[in-house]
């Protein structure tokens, strides 16, 4: 392999394997920074990927660097998504079998522990077997199921830092070195049997995997919207050749290829139907699970299912421009970014850990100083304790499962979040500026009437010749009205030719020369603007009343207006129903759009009498969202095409409105990917949510810690022992003893269920 084909440029996705906390993702993200060519980095713990922008990056490097600390980078130009699965399914079933294991010798171990001296006294069991047997299913509860644990920490130590794994690792490893040392030299320790950890050592393990396994198993949940995605697409497709079925993978199909799509079939690909008539559920794309007839002629996409009809189809674009995959690829990107809330997060994240080392080790010097009686085990106990009940799981899934989870379902219902960034703004904006074509009005409109100037010089020119030139110069635009032009001239048959010259010119319309003719074709103010005279009695004979509630087009050749075509595009059914729910939210509405006056008073009336600024330019528009922004108004402005993308990317919130699927792309933050408006209220209520669960996540996580590590280091001996005279109450005597002290494997218990709980809490974002 050539040294060039390492080199990465642009964005790209890994997978990342061994990421157990915050610590790890501020760790793999660090090593990523300082790796030559990376830009931007961002490490997402809950998906386990690394997504990062660069420019001449050798991946090698990247990949050995992130190997070295510990983590396994899996590079997806030789894994597929499949092979990255199957491995995530094998450690998982790992996991299990460990987690099974060590639940077992906990068991095992406590039994033993509570009834050691019956044992002695009713079987021929000696006291000195059942250590020795403790021992050896204890060892290989550390060598086996912990072995995780242990290689993580080894691998931070070797770079002088810590992850989550340190604190359990330290501390049970500590337990069960002490109960050796116990074991073979009594310590100093007159009855020995009585003083052994491996109880403890081995039921903290067990419940510490018992949390990573249904960590594993709630994060799987919390993703599984977005994973749906991913199983729509089909890896296979059925071709015909010589009157025989073949199956190919996707990839090996070319576009002579014919394939057949037989009824109940994922459709493998998008393209066009050449024969057959059927019906097809494209609820991924459109929200709705009601099937749409198709025809010959029909576009169909994968992912979508074929209800009832056999369908051939002929292939239209590379697998990687698959409307299917352009959706995942910014679902992916989403679910890798960040709220701003994270980056205080991983910045305490960092220092945590060492914080809870530094405890630990206060705790069992005080310990050691003041307890009177077997104060090393007491020390040593309540280190243990520290220890595990700080691991910060919690912490480090607080606000990514969140995100996830709300990604997921908003690409469920068709908002497509580019940034997670964007999904905390959204219920913040408290301006909505709207495009008119495509965005409130359907995007498709149609041509009512067409009008000559019959005193032009060029009477020559029919209605005919009119269309053909205008259409054939529309060929280049992807605008709404280009479409209703290039519709009459197919419905009436006419054949086009692609203009000599073209040039658009912004905001205002296009200019083109062909067949030796030089047209303007545009608004009325791209005819004042290049001095073409409009005839005062032309206007008078054209139809007053439907030209002021219709849009106009006027075509100038060779200098001199030569025609109009009047255009009408209705409201979308979604429009007033949204922009009333704005409004009862305390949302500012705004129509701003390059239409003329009586079009946008128009809309604006039948939208809800909203605001309305007409003739407005690219840069004008620009102005008006810089005005308010400068107000204190957190703008979001919503679009449907190129001549929107300056004041999209200006805006605080840009949300993207596709006149049709194949446009889907990530211009800009947020795509609402079936033109229903209505969604924009639900993407509104959706941030608000998820910024509330993100704050429980953490309050919990962050109370979680700061109220049960004063409880572990002991401080619940000053107020229920020989020193107060006040016994533990009994609702929580199960957990603290009779001396106030947190038993470590109570501990080990409730970290794990402390993770369990935030993932819980966030799959509530999963409900419609």
């Amino acid at each position: 392999m050539k040294k060039d084909d390492l080199k990465i440029n642009g964005s790209q996705q890994f997978t990342v394997e061994g990421m157990t906390c915050a610590a790890c993702v501020r760790k793999v993200e660090k090593t990523a920074r300082k790796v030559a060519g990376i830009q931007e980095v961002s490490v997402n713990l809950v998906t386990e990927t690394i997504r990062f922008e660069a420019s001449q990056l050798n991946k090698e490097e990247l990949i050995n660097a992130i190997n070295k600390i510990g983590y396994k980078v899996l590079d997806p130009s030789i894994l597929d998504q499949y092979d990255i699965e199957d491995r995530k399914m094998k450690r998982q079933n790992i996991l299990f079998y460990k987690m099974c294991f060590a639940l077992s010798v906990a068991f095992i171990s406590i039994l033993i522990t509570l009834f050691n001296k019956n044992l002695n006294d009713f079987t021929f069991i000696s006291v000195n077997f059942v250590s020795i047997f403790l021992l050896v299913i204890s060892t290989i509860v550390q060598l086996w199921s912990a072995s995780t644990l242990h290689k993580q920490t080894f691998l931070a130590a070797k770079t002088l830092s810590t992850n989550m794994n340190t604190l359990v690792s330290i501390g049970t490893f500590a337990a069960y070195t002490y109960s050796i040392l116990i074991m073979f030299t009594n310590f100093g320790i007159s009855n020995a049997s009585d003083s052994l950890f491996f109880d403890t050592s081995n039921t903290i393990i067990a419940f510490v995997l018992l949390g990573h396994y249904l960590q594993e198993r709630t994060k799987k949940a919390t993703f599984r919207q977005v994973q749906l995605l991913s199983e729509l697409k089909s890896n296979k497709a059925r071709i015909i050749e010589n009157n025989k079925e073949y199956e190919i993978p996707i990839l090996a199909i070319e576009h002579s290829d014919i394939i057949l799509v037989k009824p109940f079939e994922r459709i493998p690909i998008d393209g066009i139907i050449i024969d057959g008539n059927t019906s097809t559920e494209e609820s991924f794309l459109t929200g709705e699970s009601i099937p749409i007839l198709k025809s010959k002629g029909d576009a169909v996409y994968a992912g979508s299912m074929n209800v009832d009809g056999l369908i051939h189809i002929k292939i239209t674009k590379k697998p990687n421009e698959f409307v299917i995959e352009k959706i995942l690829q910014l679902v992916n990107e989403a679910t890798s970014s960040k709220v701003p809330i994270q980056a205080l997060v991983d910045k305490i994240s960092s220092y945590f850990v060492p914080f809870v080392l530094i405890v630990a080790m206060l705790t069992f010097f005080f310990w050691m100083i003041f307890s009177s009686l077997n104060s090393f085990e007491l020390a040593l106990m309540n280190t243990l304790t520290v220890l595990v009940i700080a691991c910060p799981c919690a912490l480090g899934l607080a606000t990514p499962i969140a995100i996830v989870a709300s990604i997921g379902h908003a690409a469920s219902v068709g908002i497509l979040i580019k940034d997670a960034g964007a999904l905390q703004k959204a219920k913040d904006a408290t301006t909505f500026i709207f495009d008119k074509t495509g965005t409130l009005t359907t995007g498709n409109p149609i041509i009512e009437n067409i009008y000559l100037n019959h005193k032009s010089n060029n009477q020559n020119i029919d209605e005919k010749q009119l269309i053909q030139l205008t259409a054939s110069c529309e060929r280049g635009s992807n605008h709404p009205f280009a479409k209703a032009i290039l519709a009459i001239a197919n419905e009436q048959n006419i054949t086009l030719e692609w203009p000599q010259e073209y040039k658009t010119i912004e905001g205002l319309g296009i200019q083109a020369t062909i067949k030796n003719h030089n047209l303007l074709i545009g608004s009325q103010s791209l005819m004042i603007q290049e001095n073409i005279s409009i005839d005062q009695e032309f206007f008078r004979n054209m139809k007053n009343e439907s030209l002021n509630e219709n849009s106009t087009i006027f075509i100038s050749i060779n200098q001199e207006l030569s025609g109009v075509m009047e255009i009408s595009d209705p409201l979308k059914k979604s429009v007033v129903k949204a922009i009333n729910q704005l409004r009862k939210n305390g949302k500012k509405v705004i129509l701003l759009t390059g239409d003329d006056e009586k079009i946008t008073k128009k809309i604006s009336e039948e939208a809800g009498h909203i605001d309305w600024i007409a003739n407005a330019k690219p840069d004008e528009k620009m102005e008006y969202i810089k005005t308010q922004q400068s107000k204190g108004e957190i703008v979001a402005m919503i679009g449907d095409g190129a001549n929107d993308a300056p004041a999209l990317a200006l805006a605080d919130l840009s949300i993207f409105i596709p006149t049709n699927i194949e446009s889907i792309d990530a211009i800009t933050q947020i795509t609402i990917i079936n033109g229903n408006l209505e969604l924009i209220n639900n993407l509104i209520e959706l941030s608000d949510k998820t910024v509330k669960i993100i704050k429980q996540n953490l309050l919990w996580a962050f109370m979680y810690n700061i109220m049960l590590l004063p409880i572990a280091a002991g401080i619940g001996y000053f107020f229920f022992s020989y020193l107060t005279n006040l016994e533990v109450p009994n609702m929580i005597s199960p957990i603290l003893s009779t001396d106030g002290f947190l038993n470590p494997m109570i501990a080990a218990f409730a970290m794990a269920m402390s993770s369990v709980s935030v993932i819980m809490n966030s799959l509530r974002l999963r409900s419609k």
